[in-house]
Order: C-alpha cells, then sequence, then structure tokens
C-alpha cells in the first residue's frame, strides 16, 4: 500500500543572517519529483527561526532545495522541520 501524502508546511532555522531560497518539487515517484518543474518558491530570510511557509502540494515523492538567495554568499541552516499528511491510500 503507497500513501499519497500532502506537504502542508516547512520551517527552518537559519544560522546566518544571509537569506535562503526554498524550492519544493513533487511528484507520484522519487524520479518524477525529481524531473518536475517547481512547484512551490519559498524565502527565509533571517537567522533563527523563520515564518513556516505553506507549499500545500501533493503526491508520493518530494524534494526540497535550498540555496543562497544571492549567488556567492554563505549560508546554514541548524534545522528543518516539516508537516505532511497521508491523503489517500494507492494500491
Amino acid at each position: 500500500i503507497w500513501h499519497r501524502g500532502m506537504l502542508y508546511e516547512i520551517v527552518a532555522e537559519i544560522v546566518t543572517s544571509n537569506s535562503v531560497t526554498c524550492e519544493v518539487y513533487a511528484g507520484d515517484s522519487a524520479e518524477e519529483a525529481k524531473n518536475a518543474v517547481v512547484g512551490y518558491v519559498g524565502q527565509f530570510l533571517s537567522a533563527g527561526r523563520n515564518p513556516t511557509i505553506q507549499p500545500r502540494l501533493s503526491g508520493n515523492a518530494a524534494f526540497i532545495k535550498l540555496s543562497a538567495s544571492t549567488r556567492g554568499q554563505r549560508w546554514a541552516v541548524e534545522g528543518l522541520a516539516v508537516v505532511t499528511q497521508s491523503i489517500t491510500k494507492l494500491r
């Protein structure tokens, strides 16, 4: 049994004061998610715990890509948490 899920929220704690871009890709398989067009783009803007972003994407797999918002800037993430929920069963 496979479960199709929903990625509701992402929250991050950033170590540096440089902003970090968050791109989320989703699909029905890991390969499909890897090859998908970006489904959501958000930013974590400051050091410490950032406001929650809400991609609300569904699928069986998802990738979260983090990168410096400005090329060449250093950044670091202390922690990353996601809220997901199973929405259907696939057999």
